[in-house]
């Protein structure tokens, strides 16, 4: 066996294909789905190179990830071979420079003039002369701002324009200066003029109208546009829908706090991380086994709008950040010397409605292909018929010929199993004559006798391999990972896997990793999977995009099946830089990339064509539905479709639903009752409960007791009695979903809190208040209610903790979320009484408990025997700090990681739940510190640093392995305490990686 160094730094293995006629050399079933993993660039950390034994021809696959250039800002001729990129940043890819932060510093430097507040002059209607200087104001309202204009105009209407004008003096410090203008928050859409001249706009107006209410109108001003006296100021504003008007003055400061920016063009939807323009460049020496072959480039994602150059030469477009595309590089590849590949990412905010992250923030690999090869994406498997001693297994294989002759090509195609047995297709291998430049999909038959079937409690994975050859040698050569298994919907009791039912425990999630933003980490999605996991959680909605392979390869193996999400919005955008913008040209070509990327995943059970897209409450919105719905059926018959619609009455009366296999139903339990037999149903978004962990917001009132404040200081009660205008708690919803067995299930928003959207809040609030699980992956107290629900072992969970100086000879309430038939309360040894829970009403109990230091017990039963206990207890002061790693070894890949808790503990070990000490990290060894967060949602601390305070007691350091396998140390020491710890791991090579 051969091994083959790739163009770049780098290891590189190969296995050997056998010939035809001989069985493949896999003596392990796990061989091939690691393999599968690896071209599906989950872990695409080291190059692998598939070689021929007999004529070394097939494809070679290279991590392309390492060695870029990269450079924040615009560049003039950044796609020139010829520029200079040599003090351009040195990286590797994935990477998110929005999470960075760096991008901040033209707000910073340019003075800003506020003018929101005080008089202008309004007037109802449209015209297009009352921007000019010269406009008389006769007939015009002198109105005081901010205000919507439904307050200090009385004008209700909707779709209707209104113009305001006033004049300001240019002070003295900013004359001759470039200057912000803060036109502050006007609802829904502007353009705004200085002196008769636009300066900018923001949202979109009619025709293609989208609104941008809650962003702030930060508008650049250059001197030569105004005067030193009076400038006339007119600002064109579109109300959509409710109010409009120019309602808020905007953030007062421009001041940016860490990473974070309050005038962020993203807004809090974004987390208030700035995108901008950002230049990748990477030099290489063309493969050596690129001659007479065809090269090619994969991106598995690019955020966006993303433009790709090699030598100079335009390659093409791909607006959508959340697909993976490709680019033939073969006629513009240099044999010699070096070859220069540009990226050019364009993130123009507000983009999106959450953290989008900017970067070439998934991975890329270079492919070198016989000319005669399996198509990009080429292999679709199916199983169309399931029976207990065999199952039908179709392979359909496009095949292409890019060379210049036609040619006879051969397909040899074999199934192996989880227990490594080898099944080949039907018949004699196929052979089909493919013209030059053409292709051609050869279809086959695997009959898998005895086949272990995919479930969620047994996810078996079956890996196809398939071999061509032209005239007796290996042209190309490819895996693929499958299960066998049946999926079926039905109206009075939701889903069914293999017969089975199986009610859908989902999450929603974004796809940002916290404090690693946007940029991809295989152990990242991991750990966020074991977490939900141990929760009962079996079902994950990719909200609202295509989710990295990653994500789906780890589904197949741990049991979660998945919503596959395509859009958030269609031809009416959301944001005014959104998708809506691409949606025409591009919608079709960006759902089949998904669908062909992804249909051999058995995880997925759905595919969903957007989520509460505007259009499914217009007349068009039926037709638009079923042309998507279409597209996914033609592409993979073997599932259904669905949406997730906030607006179910208008969904069901336009025809919208009816494009729908399942009709997904986002915060309305009346609909599943008023469409019950009449639709396949699901809670596609469910609840939006809000919380932050360990926080309680005790306080006491007017009348001398205790109060549960709601939200507070901008953060939200942990206890479960908060929920947005459009959503419930936690537990009404589990309730009603209990109470309606016919629907499959839900996807509750979210898993984990992400970046952005920070309800009910905005600044200083970065991040949401709606996961079940924080920022920095620590449980809230919800997570261990649907916990109670979704996982049959019986459980006990109290809350608060019980440290409340100042409230001693106070009742606090009490909870104890459980499954189990009652809970008795115990306080320091002396019982409060045993409360007995009637699952059709409530999933927790409660006691009002005189407050004293000491401890609380819960002792949960289940017929008159005790089975689950949980305690809590007044600590004493914090003594010291402890470090939990989740795994003590990692593998020596330049990718893996480590998620280390820091805990600050009293002398007894127990978390300090007031705790806030700034904590120092360091790391020797071989590996660096890539992240460093807390959960709280306020914190403005850089996620990129070495240092970072706790929250309520608890922190995160993450830390990154390199490429050298050795000891890592990590310690950790704050101000006031003894010593810190030192915690050791070690980096392996990555063929020794454990599991976890």
């Amino acid at each position: 066996m051969k091994t083959i160094n790739p163009p770049q730094n780098g290891t590189a293995v190969s296995f050997q294909i056998p010939s035809p006629s001989a069985s493949l050399p896999f003596t392990k079933a796990g061989s091939c789905f690691a393999l599968g993993l690896v071209l599906h660039a989950a872990i695409l950390l080291v190059p692998i190179i598939a070689r021929s034994a007999a004529a070394a021809s097939d494809r070679v696959t290279i991590n392309f990830d390492r060695d870029w250039r990269f450079h924040l800002g615009e560049v003039e001729n950044g796609q020139a071979t010829e520029t200079n990129d040599s003090d351009w940043r040195k990286l590797d890819v994935p990477h998110d420079w929005s999470i960075e932060g760096e991008n901040t510093a033209e707000r910073t430097n340019l003075p800003m003039l506020s003018i929101v507040e005080g008089k202008w002059s309004f007037h109802r209607g449209d015209n297009a002369d009352w921007k000019l200087p010269k406009t008389k104001l006769e007939g015009w309202e002198t109105v005081a701002l901010p205000a919507f204009w439904n307050d200090h105009s009385n004008y209700n209407d909707r779709n209707c324009f209104g113009w305001y004008r006033r004049t300001i003096t240019i002070p003295q410090e900013m004359q001759g200066k470039t200057i912000l203008l803060n036109l502050g928050r006007i609802d829904d859409c502007d353009e705004a003029f200085v002196n008769g001249k636009k300066i900018g706009s923001t949202g979109h107006m009619p025709p293609n109208y989208s609104t941008a209410w809650e962003n702030v109108r930060l508008y650049r001003v250059y001197p030569k546009l105004l005067h030193a006296g009076e400038n006339v100021v007119a600002v064109r504003v579109y109300n959509g829908e409710s109010k409009g008007g120019m309602y808020d003055a905007g953030a007062t400061t421009i001041k940016p706090e860490g990473p974070f920016d309050p005038l962020s063009p993203a807004g809090d939807g974004g987390g208030y991380l700035n995108g901008g323009i950002g230049w990748y460049r990477k030099t290489f020496d063309a493969p050596k086994e690129a001659k007479d072959r065809r090269v090619s480039i994969e991106f598995d994602g690019a955020y966006m709008d993303s433009d790709v150059w090699l030598n100079g030469k335009h390659l093409g477009k791909h607006p959508y950040g959340y697909t993976g595309f490709s680019y033939d590089l073969t006629d513009s590849l240099l044999p010699e010397g070096k070859n220069v590949l540009a990226v050019r990412l364009n993130v123009s905010q507000p983009c999106s409605r959450w953290y989008s992250g900017a970067g070439i923030f998934r991975h890329v690999r270079l492919q070198v292909l016989h000319p005669v090869h399996i198509a990009h994406w080429g292999t679709y498997i199916t199983t169309p018929k399931i029976e207990s001693g065999a199952a039908q297994v179709n392979v359909a294989t496009r095949v292409r010929n890019d060379g210049k002759e036609a040619v006879e090509a051969t397909l040899f195609t074999e199934v192996i199993g989880p227990d490594a047995k080898v099944t080949r297709a039907s018949g004699d291998a196929a052979k089909v004559e493919i013209p030059p430049g053409g292709e051609k999909t050869i279809e086959q038959t695997v009959t898998v006798s005895q086949p272990q079937l995919w479930s969620i409690d047994s996810p078996q994975l079956y890996c196809a391999t398939s071999q061509v050859t032209v005239a007796g040698e290996t042209s190309d050569f490819t895996t693929t990972n499958f299960g066998i298994r049946t999926v079926e919907f039905t109206k009075d009791r939701g889903m069914f896997i293999n017969g089975k039912h199986v009610p859908v425990n989902g999450v929603c999630n974004h796809h940002d990793l916290g404090c690693l933003g946007s940029a991809v980490h295989f152990r990242a999605i991991q750990r966020q999977l074991e977490i939900l996991k141990g929760m009962g959680c079996n079902a994950i909605r990719t909200s609202h995009n295509p989710p990295d392979p990653a994500l789906l390869d780890l589904c197949d193996r741990m049991g979660f099946v998945v919503m596959d999400e395509a859009f958030d919005e269609w031809k009416n955008g959301k944001t005014p830089l959104g998708y809506g913008r691409f949606f025409d040209e591009w919608s079709e070509r960006d759902i089949v990339s998904m669908l062909h990327r992804d249909r051999n995943h058995p995880c997925i059970v759905l595919w969903s064509i957007g989520n509460e897209i505007p259009e499914q409450g217009s007349g068009r919105g039926g037709a638009m539905a079923k042309r998507l719905s279409d597209i996914c059926h033609r592409e993979d018959p073997t599932r259904l479709t669905t949406s997730a619609c906030h607006m179910p009455g208008p969904a069901d009366r336009n025809g919208f639903a009816q494009a729908l296999g399942v009709f997904g139903i986002n915060y309305n339990i009346a609909a599943y009752r008023q469409f019950k037999d009449k639709y396949l149903l699901i809670g596609s978004e469910t609840s939006s409960a809000l919380s932050t962990r360990d926080e309680y917001g005790l306080k006491v009132g007017g009348d001398g007791k205790v109060q549960i404040q709601r939200e507070f200081e901008h953060q939200v009660t942990s206890y479960d009695i908060v929920g947005p205008q459009w959503g419930y708690i936690a537990e009404t919803d589990l309730l009603a979903l209990m109470h309606s067995p016919w629907v499959a299930g839900e996807f509750v928003w979210t898993g984990f809190d992400y970046i952005g959207e920070p309800t009910p809040f905005r600044w200083p609030s970065r991040s949401s208040y709606f996961g079940i699980v924080d920022l920095a992956g620590f449980p809230k107290d919800r997570y261990y209610m649907y916990r109670s629900v979704w996982r049959p072992e019986p459980l006990v969970h109290l809350l608060p903790h019980w440290n409340w100086p100042g409230l001693e000879g106070k009742e606090i309430p009490v909870w104890a979320m459980t499954n189990c038939d009652s809970v008795e309360l115990f306080q320091d040894g002396k019982s409060l009484g045993e409360k007995k829970l009637d699952r059709d009403k409530a999933l927790h109990v409660a006691w009002n408990v005189t407050y004293k230091t000491g401890t609380l017990k819960a002792v949960g039963k289940k017929d008159g025997k005790t089975v689950a206990t949980d305690e809590v207890h007044t600590t004493g002061k914090s003594a010291r700090l402890e470090l939990h790693a989740d795994r003590e070894k990692f593998a020596a890949d330049g990718d893996d990681l480590a998620f280390v808790e820091v805990r600050v503990v009293d002398e007894h070990g127990t978390v300090c739940p007031e705790a806030g000490n700034l904590v120092q990290f360091r790391v020797t060894g071989p590996a660096t510190i890539v992240g460093v967060d807390n959960g709280d949602p306020i914190n403005h601390e850089p996620f990129k640093a070495d240092k970072h305070t706790v929250f309520h007691g608890r922190g995160l350091v993450v830390v990154q392995s390199s490429h050298t396998p050795g000891v890592v140390h990590l310690s950790a020491e704050t101000v006031g305490m003894q010593e810190g710890p030192i915690l050791q791991m070690e980096t392996v090579a990555p063929e020794e990686k454990p599991n976890k």
